[in-house]
């Protein structure tokens, strides 16, 4: 290769890297420019509205690196507002101006809007509280003091979107039931506000109907059948039925529809919605078959025999019960849960006979008798159990037909508390339609339980009432108008056969001793009829207004 051959190649090699040392040279800074900003700075105040005269000062927050740097400040308008070089902001007169902090030495600023002018210092709002229903709306509106505020821009927002929404304009839109808080803020920097808590329910679903599988009953006595309700619409908020019945010497009903024939008669199951739509069923209830003698056992009903029916878990009631069944002779039966209770007394009280009374529980008992048709009075003995009497009781009862039949409650329990003995004797009338419950004793006293046995279950000549029954039902009166129901004790030769009159509502009619029913004004009232043990009968009274005369004018 020749010298001049060499010094070209030399040439073009020095060329082509003089260029590439220029080209980095240029790109270098421009790939810092364009990575991540090395300085940062945000002012405490974006947007800020002061009186005339007034200074405040504005604080810019820095990174390490800017601070290193430094800050400029700079107003748009020095004439509206002037900026110190430490921030302090000084209204000169009404108007408006842009105070820019800028880190020195770079283009990195923030700024913050003033307006020299009224500040607001009082926000409120036309309701602090609201409740509504899903899918509703509500228009909030904002007064603010003084009422020539200089900014009069509001900003709102929610505590919980899920429940209660709003939009620029103030609407709120309830979502889902649940409690939120709507806020509005004056956008002028002062930093007032108002809430309003806004409470939202679900939108309730009236019934409009209740309707019933069957509109007539057939039953004879001892014999049940379940009524359906069916509520209307079916997406109804609140579909709890209430069972009544307007005779319960005749048939009852659970809170379920059961209904249980108790007594020849007829009574009116009515099936009611909270708000008063109701369905109604007619029971007939006729007389039960008589049962063949059983030729094991040749007594015939009626012959007074008794049975002493008990539940002992601790041992108190079987002690009682044997002292009865020695006073009287009569028949006995245990009432057992067929899988034993744990002899363990917190599990027991605790547990299982606290989740039986939570569920009402039917226990299946252990050696259930045949029958107690031979028996006329059952004296139940039975501990109080979770304010009433334990379950396994209810399932003796609820397994034979009582009706005709007279029980006798005699119970104890450790705090002798009487309120729940009375709802154990509830308890038993609910179990045992067509029974005749006696009050019975609640004691632990022998010698008061012996006297109570002796003048209660041991006189033959004593005939409890069983039933009560009206001539009529129903009266129509106009007001001064008198009508006299006649009230029947059953069985016939019952030993106390007085009646007590009542009226749930003396100022539409009256009735006196012998069951005179005197009409006082327009309205509707029950007349009841009440025989011992509470046993009573029931007679609706409706009295029509009179019309206006029509004489000579």
């Amino acid at each position: 290769m020749n010298t001049a051959k060499r010094k070209n190649i030399f040439k073009k090699v020095l060329v082509f890297t003089l260029m590439l040392s220029f080209v980095l040279g240029q790109f270098t800074p421009v790939q810092a420019a364009a990575g991540k900003t090395k300085y940062t700075i945000a002012l405490n105040k974006q947007v800020y509205t002061m009186k005339k005269g007034k200074s405040v000062k504005l604080k810019a927050t820095l990174n390490q690196a800017a601070k290193k740097k430094g800050v400029e400040w700079k107003s748009s308008n020095p004439k509206i507002a002037s900026v110190s070089k430490n921030g302090k902001v000084t209204a000169k007169k009404n108007g408006k101006a842009t105070i820019t902090a800028r880190v020195k030495g770079t283009k990195v600023n923030a700024k913050s809007r003033i307006t020299v002018g009224t500040p607001v210092n009082k926000v409120t709002l036309n309701r602090k509280s609201v409740s509504l229903k899903t899918g509703q709306k509500f228009a909030l509106k904002v007064t603010m003091s003084p009422k020539k505020s200089s900014n009069k821009k509001v900003s709102y927002d929610s505590s919980n979107r899920k429940v209660a929404t709003v939009n620029k304009k103030g609407v709120i839109r309830a979502v889902s039931a649940g409690t939120a808080k709507i806020r509005v803020t004056a956008a002028d920097g002062s930093g007032k506000k108002a809430s309003c808590t806004v409470k939202v329910s679900e939108n309730a679903v009236a019934v409009t109907g209740v309707t019933l599988n069957k509109t007539q009953l057939n039953l004879k006595q001892g014999g049940e059948e379940r009524l359906t309700a069916t509520v209307n619409p079916s997406n109804a908020t609140n579909k709890t039925i209430q069972w009544s019945s307007s005779n319960q010497a005749v048939a009852s009903v659970s809170e379920n529809g059961t209904v249980r024939a108790a007594a020849v008669g007829t009574a009116t199951i009515t099936a009611s919605a909270h708000n008063n739509v109701r369905a109604v069923c007619n029971v007939i209830v006729e007389a039960a078959p008589e049962q063949p003698t059983d030729p094991e056992n040749p007594e015939e009903p009626g012959t007074e025999k008794i049975l002493v029916a008990y539940f002992s878990w601790s041992g108190t009631s079987e002690r009682i019960a044997n002292n009865i069944i020695e006073q009287t002779g009569a028949d006995s039966f245990r009432i057992e849960r067929e899988t034993p209770y744990s002899d363990d007394y917190n599990e027991v009280a605790y547990g299982e006979a606290k989740e039986e009374a939570e569920n009402n529980a039917r226990p299946t008992i252990k050696n259930p008798l045949a029958s107690v048709g031979q028996y006329d009075r059952i004296v139940l003995c039975y501990p109080i159990w979770w304010h009433t009497a334990p379950m396994t009781v209810g399932t003796f009862l609820e397994s034979y037909n009582f009706s005709g039949k007279y029980i006798y409650p005699v119970s104890q329990s450790a705090s002798m508390d009487t309120s729940q003995y009375a709802q154990s004797v509830e308890f038993i009338k609910t179990c045992a339609p067509g029974a005749v419950v006696d009050d019975g004793i609640f004691s632990k006293d022998n010698a008061a339980i012996r006297d109570y046995i002796a003048d209660k279950v041991m006189r033959p000549d004593v005939v409890p009432v069983t039933s009560v029954t009206l001539n009529k039902s129903q009266l129509a009166l106009k007001p001064d108008a008198e009508e006299t129901l006649i009230a029947t004790v059953n069985p016939a030769n019952a030993t106390n056969q007085e009646i007590q009159w009542s009226s749930s509502n003396q100022t539409v009619s009256i009735v006196s001793d012998h069951g005179t029913v005197k009409a006082v004004a327009a309205g509707t009232a029950t007349i009841t009829a009440s025989a011992e043990n509470n046993i009573r009968a029931v007679c609706s009274v409706t009295v029509k207004p009179l019309r206006n005369s029509q004489n000579s004018r």
